[in-house]
């Protein structure tokens, strides 16, 4: 098909080919950036594991025991005001850590498994 002078625009089989370019580009990116963001939230959630031990040991060094087990970390009393800060949430969802405790050690838990 060959364009007359005085028409403008794009052909068809152009069009198909930036079309079928981009689609390349996107399937290209997108393994790339849904990693990224799991990775990203691994690293939130080990961050936010840490911030708890060294709560955790902070309320030990306090009162002599760590707390009771499965707490979630917004029920402190006011005795511990240090540590009734509200807990750090999971990146993934809305959720709090909780732990258990076992003989002078403890496991701190993600609620979505990281």
């Amino acid at each position: 098909m060959r364009r007359k002078k005085n028409q403008l625009g794009f052909t068809l089989v152009e069009v198909l080919i930036v079309l079928i370019i981009i689609g390349v580009l996107v399937a290209l990116a997108l393994p790339r950036y849904f990693s990224a963001r799991t990775d990203a939230e691994s690293n939130v959630c080990r961050g936010n594991q840490r911030t708890i031990k060294s709560q955790l040991e902070g309320y030990r060094l306090q009162t002599g025991a760590y707390p009771a087990s499965q707490v979630a970390f917004t029920s402190f009393t006011n005795s511990e005001a240090w540590f009734a800060q509200p807990g750090p949430r999971c990146p993934t969802g809305s959720n709090t850590y909780t732990y258990s405790v076992g003989s002078n050690t403890y496991s701190i838990t993600c609620p979505n498994g990281h």
